[in-house]
């Protein structure tokens, strides 16, 4: 994950600061569109508030539902994306794990805090179904977002104490692993990193499907089911993804013309530019130019 080929898929937003190194973010998805594949040092937790969907953490998707309690490691590649009925909305609470981690090395910081840094959670989805403890979970965690919320005197310590109760259930029921090879398949994860850093960087020349299944080292035939298995989207329908994200820049920051900028990301047609952009955003180019 800390390879530098694979900076671009790192979420580059600062989380919290020096009062408490924590961020908590109100979400919303409406379709397959909004995923967002990405990365960061953090670890997440998301609470599902209403809607259905799904959830790919380290190339296993997982379904979503309301009231599901989602545990994401740090540096887990990720994205969530709602069922094509319904809004899907979110709560993420996103946190640095250093700051539970004491100045005097302890045996709470040497083992539990650490393989939190370092390990993998074995149950991403947590539910009542599923987990005995839920109930305490939830309480914990919405106790989290309310002291963080009203920021009332010492909320940073009750928002370490909760935590600390929190993982402690975490540890006590075996939810961390200390076996990655258990959880991930590395090779398909480093396939897919290759694979996406490959169309980022060659976004604005000819990308052929063919190429990108010769970087995976898959048949062209298996490379298109594994690309949508793991990503959620097809090679096409991510290449695009990408070359609106760059037209969307340019059109804010330069005067080039809708001509060139479809050419600048890797559109030969500019009729087909115009009509991928208003899949992607709901409206033309222009239109889109003078809204902003």
């Amino acid at each position: 994950m800390k390879n530098s080929k694979y900076v671009d898929l790192k979420e580059k937003k600062t989380h919290g600061d020096f009062d408490i190194f924590m961020d908590i973010y109100e979400g919303v998805s409406v379709s397959a569109k909004d995923n967002y594949l990405h990365w960061h040092d953090e670890m997440e937790i998301v609470y599902i508030r209403s809607g259905t969907g799904k959830i790919h953490v380290d190339l296993k998707e997982y379904y979503v539902k309301p009231k599901d309690l989602i545990f994401i490691s740090p540096t887990s590649l990720h994205y969530m994306s709602s069922s094509s009925t319904e809004e899907l909305k979110y709560e993420a609470i996103v946190f640095d794990l250093s700051m539970f981690l004491s100045s005097k090395l302890d045996s709470s910081s040497s083992i539990f805090i650490k393989s939190l840094i370092n390990d993998k959670i074995l149950c991403p989805i947590i539910n009542s179904d599923n987990f005995k403890n839920y109930n305490l979970l939830l309480e914990y965690i919405l106790k989290i977002s309310s002291e963080f919320k009203s920021k009332d005197y010492s909320y940073q310590l009750k928002i370490k104490g909760y935590f600390f109760l929190l993982f402690s259930i975490l540890f006590e029921d075996n939810i961390i692993s200390n076996n990655k090879s258990s959880v991930i398949n590395n090779e398909k994860l480093e396939k897919i990193k290759s694979v996406i850093m490959y169309i980022k960087n060659n976004y604005n020349n000819p990308i052929k499907i063919k190429d990108l299944a010769k970087i995976s080292g898959y048949s062209e035939y298996y490379f298109i089911r594994f690309f949508k298995n793991q990503t959620g989207k097809t090679a096409t329908n991510f290449i695009n993804s990408i070359r609106i994200e760059k037209a969307i820049n340019l059109l804010k920051s330069t005067n080039l013309s809708i001509t060139d900028i479809g050419f600048e990301t890797g559109f030969s047609d500019v009729s087909y530019f115009i009509k991928i952009f208003k899949s992607f955003t709901g409206s033309s180019p222009a239109s889109y130019r003078k809204s902003v």
